[in-house]
């Protein structure tokens, strides 16, 4: 007689012979199917469509922001920092006085392949991106010398989407915690009435 391979009385094998056990199994396996299914959407989907809508913000920002101060004499700068900060929100310097102002913070690179790629579409001039404290710093390169813009970190990655992202991840937690609570009571009732039956 040809016997064919059973997949359940192979996982019977790696399964526990308790009630609790079994039902624990039952109950943790939808919500961490779920719940992976979820996290992959959102990071694979919304979160890069966001990030990418962010990056063109502060992309298409600094390229306004050059249009209008690489034209300008060098004398009329100082009104244009003024006028960059209230219209397109970055704070832009020369290396020179930015380095002196922030030599104590820490600055290390950044590469970011969405910033980027954003930043390559609004310009074309040489940059370099890096993180400042809580800052993204980006030096471009013009025909009229190097400009740094200053813009926080938090318009790229809002603090919304890292508290959204603990949400998804401990939630199911937090439920399956309580769940596992009520069903270990269940679960010793039936035991006590399985004992009062076999007595």
């Amino acid at each position: 007689m040809i016997k064919f391979f059973s997949p359940f009385k192979f996982l019977k094998k790696f399964l526990p012979n308790s009630l609790f056990g079994r039902s624990l199994i039952i109950l943790i396996t939808p919500i961490i199917l779920v719940q992976s299914i979820t996290a992959y959407i959102f990071i694979d989907r919304h979160l890069d469509k966001v990030t990418q809508l962010l990056s063109d913000d502060i992309a298409g920002k600094i390229s306004g922001a050059l249009n209008i101060v690489i034209p300008a004499s060098g004398a009329e700068f100082p009104a244009l920092q003024s006028y960059v900060l209230k219209h397109y929100a970055l704070e832009i310097s020369l290396p020179s006085s930015h380095r002196k102002a922030h030599e104590a913070l820490q600055v290390s690179p950044y590469d970011d392949e969405i910033l980027r790629e954003a930043l390559k579409r609004y310009f074309n001039y040489p940059f370099k991106v890096s993180l400042e404290d809580e800052h993204l710093i980006i030096e471009v390169t013009t025909p009229r010398g190097l400009f740094l813009f200053k813009d926080q970190l938090k318009h790229l990655y809002p603090k919304t989407t890292a508290i959204l992202l603990w949400w998804i991840i401990l939630t199911p937690f937090i439920f399956l915690f309580i769940s596992i609570i009520f069903l270990k009571h269940q679960i010793q009732l039936l035991s006590r009435l399985s004992r009062v039956v076999d007595d």
